[in-house]
């Protein structure tokens, strides 16, 4: 009833807040190409914002990754690194500019915290995919490869609440396995490994 209660008062308040002048939004204007035999991944005259604000956390940030090179951005807390992740990945509008992208398929983006829902370990290993695309043996193999997974090797075909068993560390473990089960062309970290020792 506490968290019903505490929603609706939000919502009330961004009625309020809508009501009079409105809010004053960040304009979505970001446009991502998606090309599946693209060679490159490429940024143009990227600006970033916040959504409700048209303060912007960088501008015109142009940048080209190609196969086989490592990059590593680095910037103070709240510059908008994880932001242009989410940007690469076509799930954020906030600002001006253009992406150019291979296609979903060929990209796996690792973030600092995984996407981790209750169900088998398998069908988590898989996501976004469906469990039944690898077989129990690449998922065990998978696991093994990141280490540090073996008490939950057991538990394959286990259905548990996993975001709630599995520490930091072990969901990020989870993320590079699916990484090793997809095998994309291109993979974006986003501190993906602070919660994993040396």
């Amino acid at each position: 009833l506490a968290i019903y209660s505490a929603t609706a008062t939000r919502v009330a308040k961004l009625e309020n807040a809508m009501a009079g002048e409105g809010l004053e939004t960040a304009p979505q204007s970001i446009i991502v190409h998606e090309n599946a035999e693209a060679e490159t991944l490429q940024v143009q005259n990227l600006s970033l914002s916040e959504p409700l604000s048209t303060n912007y956390m960088m501008r015109e940030l142009t940048l080209t990754f190609r196969p086989g090179e490592h990059t590593v951005i680095k910037g103070r807390s709240g510059l908008g690194k994880s932001t242009l992740f989410k940007a690469m990945a076509n799930v954020w509008q906030y600002g001006e500019g253009e992406v150019d992208v291979s296609s979903p398929e060929k990209m796996c983006f690792l973030p600092q915290r995984p996407v981790i829902h209750d169900n088998t370990l398998k069908a988590i290993l898989a996501y976004p995919d469906t469990a039944d695309k690898y077989t129990d043996e690449e998922c065990l193999a998978a696991l093994q490869s990141v280490g540090g997974m073996e008490k939950h090797v057991a538990n394959l075909n286990t259905n548990a609440p996993w975001s709630r068993t599995l520490s930091l560390g072990e969901q990020q473990r989870i993320s590079f396995a699916r990484a090793l089960l997809k095998k994309p062309t291109w993979l974006l970290l986003d501190e993906a490994t602070s919660a994993i020792d040396e």
